[in-house]
C-alpha cells in the first residue's frame, strides 16, 4: 500500500504511520492515547490484555463511526523487536493481509491506520486501528447462544441454515487461495443479518495468498474450526459442513479418510469439543 488518494503513508513523533487519508493523523494518535490509558487502568473499554496483545474499543466523533477497535502488538522480546524492525512485523503482515481480504470481498474489520512506534530505528510497539465490530459475536459464543437449545424446531432449522453458510464463506476463503494459519471459531466474528450471517475473519498476521490449500492444510484449518466449536453443533452438522464446503452430498471413500483425520486432529486440539464416541481409525 503506497501513497495514493485514498491512503498515505507518513511519519508523527515516534510513530511510522500507514493511514486512510480521510483520518486526521492527530485524531489517531489521540486514539492510541486513550487506548493505553484504558488498558494501564483496566477500564471496561478492554477486550483483551496480555503481555504480548491489547485490544480495546474507542470512541471516538467521526462523520462514518463512533468507535473504533485498536488492537495492540506488544514486543517483549528483544531479538523479535530487533528483527521487525527489519522485516513485517505481525501488525504489517495483519494490516497487508486485512486488505488483501477486503479486495477479494472477504470480510474482515475495515484497517484505517497502522503505526508502530521505533526507537532508534527498533521496533517497540505496533497499533492497528480499525472498524469496531464489536456488536457481532465470536462464531463460538454465537452458536452456544442460539442453538443451546436441541430441541427447537425453529432454531435448529436456523442452524442448518447457518452452518451452510459458514462452509460457503470457508469453501470462498480456500477457493481464493488463502490460508489462514489460524481458524479457530474465536477468530470468526459473526454478524447476524435478516435470515443471513455475515463472517469476519479475525487475527490476520498468519494469513497467506496465493497459496496452494493442500490436503494438510485444508484437514487442519477444519480442525481448527471443528475442535473450537462447541456440542450445540452436533454430529449431523459438523457433516453438512463438510458436504456443503465439498460440495459433495455423497462421500466416497476418500473423504470418509478426510473425515476421520480431521476428527483426529480436533481431538488432540482439546479445545471445546468433546466427541462422545470412539473414532475408528483410517485403515
Amino acid at each position: 500500500l503506497k501513497n495514493n488518494n485514498v491512503f498515505k503513508i507518513t511519519k508523527y513523533d515516534k510513530y511510522s504511520v500507514n493511514m486512510r487519508k480521510q483520518w486526521d493523523i492527530n485524531v489517531l494518535v489521540a486514539l492510541i492515547n486513550k487506548h493505553t490509558v484504558s488498558l494501564k487502568e483496566r477500564l471496561n473499554n478492554v477486550i483483551k490484555a496480555s503481555s504480548k496483545i491489547g485490544i480495546t474499543c474507542v470512541p471516538v466523533s467521526n462523520d462514518t463511526t463512533n468507535s473504533v477497535c485498536i488492537k495492540e502488538y506488544k514486543y517483549p522480546s528483544f531479538l523479535k523487536r530487533f528483527l521487525y524492525s527489519f522485516h513485517n512485523s505481525p501488525a504489517r503482515k495483519a494490516w497487508f493481509a486485512a486488505h488483501g481480504l477486503l479486495t477479494i470481498n472477504i470480510k474482515t474489520p475495515k484497517p484505517i491506520a497502522l503505526l508502530e512506534e521505533k526507537k532508534y530505528l527498533i521496533i517497540k510497539k505496533s497499533f492497528i486501528i480499525m472498524e469496531d465490530i464489536s456488536t457481532c459475536l465470536p462464531c463460538n459464543k454465537y452458536v452456544n447462544e442460539q442453538f443451546n437449545a436441541p430441541y427447537d424446531k425453529i432454531a435448529s432449522e436456523r442452524k442448518k441454515k447457518l452452518v451452510s453458510r459458514m462452509a460457503l464463506s470457508f469453501r470462498q476463503l480456500h477457493d481464493s487461495k488463502v490460508y489462514h494459519g489460524d481458524l479457530k471459531a474465536n477468530n470468526i466474528m459473526i454478524m447476524e443479518l435478516q435470515d443471513n450471517w455475515d463472517f469476519f475473519y479475525l487475527d490476520l498476521d498468519r494469513v497467506h495468498f496465493d497459496k496452494k490449500i493442500t490436503l494438510k492444510k485444508m484437514v487442519k484449518n477444519l480442525s481448527q474450526l471443528n475442535a473450537s466449536i462447541p456440542n450445540c453443533i452436533t454430529y449431523t452438522d459438523r457433516l453438512r459442513f463438510y458436504r456443503t464446503y465439498t460440495g459433495m452430498e455423497n462421500l466416497n471413500i476418500e473423504n470418509k479418510q478426510i473425515l476421520r483425520a480431521i476428527i483426529r486432529l480436533s481431538i488432540k486440539r482439546k479445545h471445546v469439543w468433546t466427541p462422545r464416541t470412539q473414532i475408528t481409525p483410517i485403515s
